[in-house]
């Protein structure tokens, strides 16, 4: 169970998906409720953002580590990943960022 800080939303993650890097964002203010990830203690990808208990979208890794493939699945169906060349290299240090430019995808297509 996980709180909104900002407008006091009570959100619920209910089906359990595998996410090495969770972010929650409220589906009343649209404020970031849970930002983690295993950083440091393991693997960093696959990323998940919610909407609430909604899977909006998924970011998978794979290929080698010198040549990552970073994918993009909105609302389940494969979509661009407009990043930079350091970004998809250094994918690991940087997952955050790239989180955020797909929150910024997501918002811009007025889904949170």
């Amino acid at each position: 169970m996980f709180n909104c800080k900002n407008c006091g939303e009570k959100i619920e993650r209910k089906d359990g998906k595998r996410a090495e890097t969770l972010i929650i964002i409220c589906p009343k203010c649209h404020s970031v409720v849970e930002a983690s990830s295993c950083y440091g203690f393991g693997p960093v990808w696959p990323a998940c953002i919610y909407c609430g208990d909604r899977l909006l979208a998924e970011i998978e890794r794979s290929g080698p580590p010198k040549n990552p493939v970073l994918e993009l699945k909105i609302l389940g169906r494969p979509a661009p990943l407009p990043i930079s060349e350091q970004l998809r290299k250094d994918n690991y240090k940087r997952h955050f960022d790239i989180c955020e430019i797909v929150i910024r995808m997501l918002r811009e297509r007025m889904l949170i």
